[in-house]
């Protein structure tokens, strides 16, 4: 989902705010899925702040864009023109 916001050229802020705030609309699922298996660490599957800017600053040190890291999966620019109209409606 996030290489999507990448593609439709959402911002790194609202992409960092639509993450977190996931937090709070999944807090019952997750708070069942660590009650029924103790062994996940809780800060591994909370969102924060933190996590994303990193995936983010990684994601763009290897793949530098959304349509790069597509090209990587061997799509070519009209599979990515396609996805991209697909996700930005006028």
């Amino acid at each position: 989902m996030i290489k999507a916001f990448f593609l439709a050229g959402v911002s790194d802020e609202k992409i960092i705010y639509d993450y977190v705030i996931s937090r709070e609309y999944n807090k019952l699922r997750l708070e069942k899925l660590l009650a029924e298996h103790p062994e996940i660490k809780r800060e591994v599957v909370i969102a924060n702040e933190k996590t994303m800017i990193s995936f983010l600053r990684l994601f763009r040190d290897k793949y530098i864009s959304a349509k790069q890291y597509l090209h990587d999966l061997g799509l070519d620019d009209d599979a990515v023109m396609r996805i991209k109209d697909k996700l930005v409606r006028p």
